[in-house]
């Protein structure tokens, strides 16, 4: 019995050592093969419908309406008759509106 429990351990120092070299030779392929990244998707923007953005920026709706048709902000998303905007447009409208830096 003795005899195999020194033949089992003398085996697996050899696996050991196999399994080193192993992993030495996959760390040298490394460098000449690296890993693509996945691309991580934009998240979703945060939207806004008309009645936030009017109190938001301290206009009323046909302003609103007038600043949209100057192009000052867009709409960017149309659901159930309601119009969406985008916080990041909301809050440019308040700052150039409002003269904020």
């Amino acid at each position: 019995m003795l005899e195999q429990l020194e033949r089992c351990e003398a085996y697996l120092v050899s696996i050991d050592e196999k399994l080193g070299v192993i992993a030495d030779c996959c760390l040298k392929l490394v460098p000449d093969y690296p890993v693509e990244k996945t691309p991580v998707p934009d998240p979703e923007p945060v939207l806004r419908d008309a009645g936030y953005t009017c109190e938001r920026v301290g206009i009323s709706e046909s302003t609103l309406l007038r600043c949209q048709q100057r192009g000052e902000i867009e709409v960017a998303k149309r659901a159930k008759g309601k119009k969406y905007f985008r916080d990041e447009d909301v809050e440019r409208l308040r700052k150039s509106y409002r003269g904020i830096e």
